[in-house]
Parts: structure tokens; sequence; C-alpha cells
């Protein structure tokens, strides 16, 4: 009797429903069933990691792998859409880490609004791994589940690197190296979690303290199940500070039998195929030197007799006839958009895709083949036709105008964009004296006395008088925005002079230039 009431009760509820009501009803479940059958039919990009890397090391005349390394603070999503949309030529990008808590009494909410951050069409067709950070076993494999399941991650990374003390005071990050058996607990964790669906791989340093655990990290990352590992050969005491060792990668190499990504120092083309020479690896991750040098990935491709080894990648060589100095600035200006994309909120929408658009987002749209690099991935491309090519005057055109029409907006977020944009600045501008002596000035500029447009065009204006046409930054230097100091690699000074006149540095300045230089020793 009480079941039919309650059935009675259900129909003359579903019967007091007005016709509007019920047509709202099937709409919304219509609708749930269009993004269930969406979801299931988008496919994220993809690579075989493996394969491509064992590939390279077989095909020594080829271009290796080329990874663009996670950078926290420096090399979010903000750095990657501008250097994907201007220069390119990285096959695959990694996000900066994902924050998994190490307890929680919620964990699958916990998790679930971690991970829900990361987005894998973010950089359309070039896959984009997500890294993911903690000590606990159980939560790293359950983000990593649902990284793969629900997120369509091509690969999940474990951050055991960052040197951070907020983290690894936590025990995470380069804090796991000094316990390898909790590093294979996580490892393990990972692959279980990922089900098969991708591969789990590990960025480690070389160590905690020292390098006495070296080989039995990588030991623990192997028998966890990594697909492959990239080594960063510092240890977390040294954070940046000296040279990457890079025995230790060739020991990495020579002890695994998964691939080892080299990574750490690589700020020119000369320095990526000696890395691959004196390690022997088939893959290559690159950080602070393509923030240095946007144009970085597209050298090392033409550094190779082959670009790469598969066949949207053969081509005899690279066509390097286009104006450098055009390509920096159009990736300043694209940097610039993208942080005003961030910083103006009150016209920031969801896209279908999940992306944010805003009116500032709408400038430098993708221009296709007019990009003059490749963004990696299947659309690998190079225009040669100078019409075709995506140039500074092509983006500036499209985007004074939207930062006129919003800049009035910004006043309580120029100092956030005028901090983003001289932290660029700073790595940019580190490879030439004549744009580090530029930079001391423009470091003193006030969001304000100077609006955000006029900081851009300052910007660009000094990469267009100092940055060499072509052949890349003068010097080599490995610049650290945490502690405000450069170590410079290599300089000349035949090579160190002014394009407009033809004089060579002074003396003086150039010794100044090749010691390490910091906060109170910088060039006046």
């Amino acid at each position: 009797m009480d079941g039919r009431c309650v059935v009675l009760n259900r129909a003359s509820a579903q019967n007091r429903l007005t016709s509007t009501s019920r047509k709202r009803l099937r709409l919304g479940v219509t609708s749930l069933i269009c993004d269930a059958q969406n979801q299931q039919s988008k496919k994220s990009p993809s690579v075989d990691y493996v394969s491509r890397m064992r590939a390279a090391q077989d095909h020594t005349n080829c271009c290796p792998f080329l990874m663009l390394a996670p950078m926290e603070s420096l090399g979010d999503w903000r750095f990657r859409h501008a250097l994907r949309h201007t220069a390119g030529g990285f096959d695959e990008a990694c996000t900066e880490f994902l924050r998994i808590p190490n307890r929680t009494d919620h964990p699958w909410a916990a998790v679930k609004g971690v991970v829900s951050g990361y987005n894998a069409y973010e950089l359309g067709n070039v896959p984009i791994g997500a890294q993911i950070m903690s000590s606990n076993p159980q939560l790293l494999g359950l983000a990593t589940q649902l990284l793969f399941q629900r997120q369509q991650a091509p690969r999940v990374d474990l951050n055991c690197g960052c040197p951070a003390n907020t983290v690894t005071g936590n025990g995470a990050g380069s804090s796991l190296l000094r316990t390898p058996e909790v590093l294979y607990e996580c490892v393990n964790a990972m692959v279980k979690g990922a089900q098969g669906l991708g591969p789990v791989s590990v960025k480690m340093r070389a160590g905690y303290q020292d390098t006495s655990l070296f080989e039995e990290n990588l030991l623990a990352a192997q028998e966890g199940g990594a697909a492959f590992v990239t080594i960063h050969p510092r240890t977390k005491v040294q954070t940046y500070d000296g040279r990457a060792d890079w025995t230790l990668t060739a020991r990495a190499k020579q002890l695994l039998e998964i691939p080892v990504v080299g990574n750490g120092d690589i700020v020119s083309a000369e320095a990526a195929k000696q890395m691959l020479a004196e390690t022997g690896c088939g893959a290559l991750m690159v950080g602070r030197g393509a923030v240095s040098d946007p144009l970085l990935f597209l050298r090392i491709r033409a550094a190779f007799p082959a670009a790469g080894i598969d066949e949207h990648q053969q081509l005899e060589a690279l066509p390097w006839d286009w104006d450098e100095p055009e390509i920096i600035q159009a990736f300043l200006r694209r940097y610039a958009s993208t942080c005003l994309k961030t910083v103006n909120k009150n016209s920031i929408s969801k896209s279908p895709g999940g992306a944010e658009k805003s009116e500032a987002s709408a400038v430098c749209n993708d221009q296709g083949s007019a990009s003059p690099g490749m963004g990696g991935g299947d659309d690998w491309a190079v225009e040669s036709s100078s019409a075709d090519r995506y140039t500074e005057q092509q983006c500036q055109s499209s985007m004074t105008p939207s930062l006129q029409s919003i800049d009035h907006r910004l006043a309580m977020s120029r100092s956030a964009f005028f901090g983003r944009m001289k932290k660029i600045m700073r790595y940019l501008f580190s490879t030439d004296f004549h744009l580090w002596n530029a930079s001391e000035t423009i470091l003193r500029a006030k969001p304000d006395l100077m609006t955000c447009e006029e900081l851009v065009e300052v910007l660009c204006s000094e990469v267009q008088k100092h940055w060499a046409k072509n052949g890349g930054p003068r010097q080599q230097v490995l610049y650290n925005h945490m502690t405000k100091t450069a170590q410079i690699l290599s300089s000349s000074a035949t090579d160190l002079r002014n394009d407009n006149i033809g004089r060579t540095v002074d003396q003086k300045l150039l010794a100044q230039l090749v010691c390490s230089y910091g906060p109170g020793q910088e060039p006046p």
C-alpha cells in the first residue's frame, strides 16, 4: 500500500509539471547525454613517447624528441601559449606541478578539485603532460587515475625535482630523493592508477644533499613502472647554481633500461648536440634556455641534417631567412596579451573547449601556417614565404587596439602585469649586454607612470634595436629569476657588437659580463 502511494505521488507530481517544465527537463537530459558523448569522442593530443625516444637514439642524424620543461612561476600556460604560437619547435610540453595534498579527509573531492584545472587541449594538437607533486602514494594514484580517465592527459609526471623549502618541507618534490623506497611506492601507485591508459614519468634531480642515492632513486623509478625519467643533474641544495653535471645523465643512461631525457644547461643548439653526444639520450627537455631564447627549439632542429624521424618532420634544412627581432617581439606581445587576459577578470568567459577567452585574448589570434616556426606535434611546418610569416607588425596591429580599450580597467592589476613582463624581460635581455643595460632602466618603470601598452612598446623597441638579426643570442646565459643572478657560459668580443654601427664591445664591459653577476654586481 505504501509503495503504491509513493508511485501515485510520483505520478501526480509528474502530471503537475507544466509543458514548459517538461520541455526544459527533456532539453537538460539531452544536453547531458550529448556532453557525455562529446567527452567520449574527444581525444587529447597523444604521442608514443618511448618509441619516439628510442627511434631518436637509433637515428643520430635526426633531431631528438624535444620537450618544454615545467617551470613553476615562470613557464606557466601564458608562456607556453606565447611560445607555441610565435616560435614553437617543441614536440611536447608539461605543466608546472599540480600540488596534490599529502593528507585529506575528503580525498576524492580534494584531488578532483586540483586536477580539474589541467587542460589537455591547452596547446591545440601539441601534447601537454600533467606534472603532479605529493608524497602520498594513494593520493598520487588517485590523481593519476583522474588525469588519465577524466582529463585525458597524454602522460602524468611525478615531480622529484622542486628545490623550494615550502615543498620539500612537506616531503614532496626533491625531498623524495632522500627515501628511494617512498619514491618507488609513489611511482608504483601512479602506474596502477594509470591502468594502462598512458605513461607515467619522473622528473628528478641528482639528489638531495648529494648524489649518494642517485642510482638507488633511478632504479626505484624504473622498478616502480616509470616509462622514462628526466634528469636535471643538480642536487636540491644546488638549486640552480653551478653547472649541470651531464656525466650523471650518462650514468643514468647506462644504468637504466627505460629512456632517459636530458635536461639542464641547454642554452644553444651546440649545447644540445654536446649533451646528446655525451649522454646518448634520445630526448631533450629545455627550460630556462627557451625563456632566454624563444627560438632555441628551432635552432636545435636546424642543427640536424634531418629535422625529425616522422614523415611530417622530414625536412633537409630549416629555412632561416626571417628577421629574428620580429619573432621575439611577436612573442612578447603574445605573452602580454595572455597576461592581460588573466588580469582583466571582467571580460573573461569560457569557450566550448574549456579555454578562457577575453577581449585581450582575442588579440594575436592563431595564424595557422603564418607561424614562422612550429608548435610541435603533427602540425609541424615551417613556411618560408615572407607573406605567410607571423610578424611583429601583424601582431602589433591586432594587439594595440585591444590594449588601449582595456587598459583603463587594469589600474589594480598593472603591478602584477609589470612584474610578469619584467621577469620575462630579465631572461630575454640577459643574452646581450646592450639589452641587459636597458633592462636596468626598465626595471625602474612604475605602473602608475606607464601604461601596459607603453611597457610592451619599450621592450619591443629595445629588441628591435639590439637583438641580432640572425644567429641567435650573443652570449649563452643561465639566468635565475629566483636569486636574480646570471651565469654567462660563453661570449665573444667579436660577436658582441652593435649591429647598427659594427662597433665591438668594450673590453672592460666584456670582462664584467664573463663573470657571474648578481645584485650589486650587475653591469652598469
